[in-house]
């Protein structure tokens, strides 16, 4: 954020006095006149460009670029709930003494062995676990970071697994 100091003292608003007389809302022009320069508050606006940033790695970390798999050759992704359904039906299915489980990818149905789901459900856990730390490493980082620009420049698209092609 941009403002008029004096002194190491920010303008606040305060009325002044300007050639002989009391003005309560000073132009640029006057408050350069009576010794104020404009700057920039460093600290805020580094801030502020972390918080753009981390918002930035929450947005791809959410997002397709991250969150996707391959599974036959069909582009999707299973969020958390859905992992977490897949589970209980895959539960259900053994304790009634089921082999197969059917489900549906992309609007195509799948029937394969519960081991074979369990399996693949896991490394879609994995593969999101891994991927959650790169994005909480990347988040740390920026949080170090001692510049704007450096802020700016950091890219929080790298380390990121393999997709999974399953």
């Amino acid at each position: 954020m941009k403002q008029w100091k004096k002194n190491g003292q920010a303008y606040q608003g305060e009325p002044m006095e300007i050639d002989g007389k009391r003005v309560y809302n000073p132009t640029d022009e006057m408050l350069m006149r009576a010794g104020y320069v404009y700057v920039e508050d460093v600290e805020e606006e580094l801030q502020r460009a972390k918080e753009v940033k981390i918002a930035e790695i929450a947005a791809y970390s959410d997002s397709e670029a991250v969150n996707s798999l391959t599974f036959n050759g069909i582009k999707t992704w299973l969020t958390p709930n859905v992992r977490a359904n897949y589970l209980v039906s895959l539960d259900a299915a053994e304790l009634l003494g089921e082999t197969n489980i059917t489900f549906v990818v992309e609007g195509v149905q799948a029937s394969l062995p519960i081991k074979q789901v369990r399996l693949l459900l896991a490394k879609i856990q994995r593969y999101a676990d891994a991927c959650y730390l790169v994005t909480e490493r990347h988040k740390i980082a920026v949080k170090a970071l001692q510049t704007v620009e450096e802020v700016e420049s950091y890219d929080y698209t790298t380390g990121y697994p393999e997709k999974l092609a399953l």
